[in-house]
């Protein structure tokens, strides 16, 4: 497979499952979305938006967001053939959810959390914190394009925040539940700054916007340089020598590529799993 770069997410997928990877990047099956991807990418959108204009702060947030949303459901179903009343949804069903977080509690969830961030990046303003400014450009999505190793990594850093004590932090939105167990992401974009010559931070932390908080901040080391080459040299030398081994798990029950899949018994997979077509030599 011939490619001009990977990203981070390219890599952390393909550690979550290779044949998940192969099935969804490589074979490209029609991939079933999740609402929560849908959202966290609205979130996304309208958090960049609320650091780049302060008027968005001092205003309603409800347009920004139903807007956003709306846009994202959109692109998601113009790109795919899957019905939005089938896509996945992630958390619980409980007696006031039956639907577990769908469309209904995403409308209102996601709303929360651009309130909430929006309050606490005012709160660090008035705490002297800032958003420094890179050549020009406000340190918010910015892109990051360098080699680790012999690969090209591409990624975007979402909030670059300078504190009052004049350190530099690095800062990832996530609306997941569960805070990440590893800053192999933030060490990323923070090693490609300095790759890049831009100002380092020396601190990293995840923004988790369903609490309203930042994760406790980590520092980064070289042997955090060295350990992230080495994941992302393996992952782009296991990709191209085709190892594509299905990692079974009980996240395979909300795998976007299931029904494509052999490993999980895909009722679609003997038609789309390479096992099967280059056994038939298509």
């Amino acid at each position: 497979m011939s490619i001009g770069h990977r990203s981070y997410s390219q890599v952390t997928s393909y550690l979550s499952c290779p044949k998940s990877y192969q099935l969804a990047r490589i074979v490209r099956v029609p991939e079933t979305p999740a609402w929560y991807l849908a959202a966290g990418s609205a979130v996304h959108a309208c958090l960049e938006a609320i650091t780049k204009d302060p008027k968005q702060r001092g205003e309603s947030l409800l347009p920004l967001w139903t807007t956003s949303f709306a846009e994202e459901i959109e692109s998601l179903e113009n790109r795919g053939e899957v019905k939005r009343t089938e896509w996945r949804t992630g958390g619980r069903k409980t007696k006031d959810r039956p639907n577990a977080e769908d469309y209904g509690f995403w409308i209102d969830e996601g709303l929360r959390q651009i309130q909430v961030f929006s309050q606490w990046f005012d709160d660090r303003l008035n705490e002297g914190w800032s958003v420094p400014t890179f050549a020009g450009n406000l340190a918010c999505e910015i892109e990051l394009n360098v080699d680790f190793g012999d690969v090209r990594i591409k990624g975007y850093a979402d909030l670059i925040m300078e504190l009052p004590s004049g350190e530099l932090m690095v800062i990832d939105h996530k609306t997941g539940a569960r805070t990440p167990d590893t800053f192999q992401q933030l060490a990323l974009y923070a090693f490609a700054m300095e790759k890049l010559s831009l100002p380092t931070p020396s601190l990293g932390a995840f923004f988790m916007t369903r609490k309203g908080e930042l994760s406790i901040p980590t520092t980064f080391r070289q042997t955090d340089l060295d350990s992230l080459t080495d994941t992302i040299v393996n992952v782009d030398r296991a990709i191209k020598a085709e190892l594509f081994p299905a990692r079974v798990t009980s996240m395979c029950k909300g795998c976007g590529v299931a029904n494509y899949c052999v490993a999980v018994n895909g009722s679609l997979a003997k038609e789309f799993d390479p096992i099967y077509t280059n056994k038939e030599g298509k």
